[in-house]
């Protein structure tokens, strides 16, 4: 469970904290990008509760599309124990094998495969993340940026979770900048009688 003193991920103390976790051989001061992207999605496990899994499911997967270069770092990982299964990484050739993931994490998507990729997730129980700027807002449910920088964001569109039937812990919600879908910010009491008025 992530410590109170954490705050929020692009905190250097909060980088070295979960970076801590993987166990990947990840330096903070001069991590390359992937690698530091790599130790976070390694991570998401530790704070998404999934639906059972299907039977024939022997491993926790999480996939790439269109992300090769994360392929060799996460595979330090592969066959360590999540949730009770392997884990494993797989690349994934075609979108049709989105079933064998439970976590997809997919980069240089445009608007068109951005969209597609969505909707064929569909109601299944994956966590569909990207670092394309917008993705969550569009309807994924996890939206990593500000890698290059140091300064990582997170957002995170909570309707499609629950939908998809993941679970979010309250420790990763709260170290989002933001949540979608955004609740309209409630009028003033002078914006409330403006708006009588007209």
């Amino acid at each position: 469970m992530l410590h109170n003193r954490v705050g929020h991920l692009g905190k250097v103390a909060g980088i070295t904290f979960w970076l801590c976790l993987t166990g990947l051989s990840v330096h903070v001061v001069s991590a390359e990008d992937d690698r530091l992207k790599a130790a976070y999605l390694f991570q998401l496990s530790r704070f998404v509760h999934w639906p059972e899994y299907e039977p024939q499911l022997a491993f926790f997967s999480l996939c790439l599309y269109k992300s090769e270069a994360l392929e060799p770092i996460l595979s330090e990982a592969q066959g360590r124990k999540v949730l009770g299964r392997p884990f494993r990484v797989m690349l994934l050739e075609s979108l049709a094998e989105i079933d064998q993931c439970q976590i997809l994490f997919a980069r240089h998507l445009d608007g068109k495969a951005r969209n597609q990729i969505i909707s064929l997730v569909g109601n299944k129980p994956v966590l569909l993340s990207s670092d394309a700027i917008g993705f969550a807002k569009a309807g994924g449910t996890l939206e990593l940026t500000g890698i290059q920088d140091r300064n990582v964001k997170i957002a995170i569109n909570k309707e499609t979770a629950e939908r998809t039937g993941l679970e979010i812990s309250a420790n990763l919600l709260e170290l989002a900048e933001t949540i979608y879908p955004q609740t309209p910010t409630s009028p003033t009491p002078a914006e409330s009688v403006q708006g009588e008025q007209q």
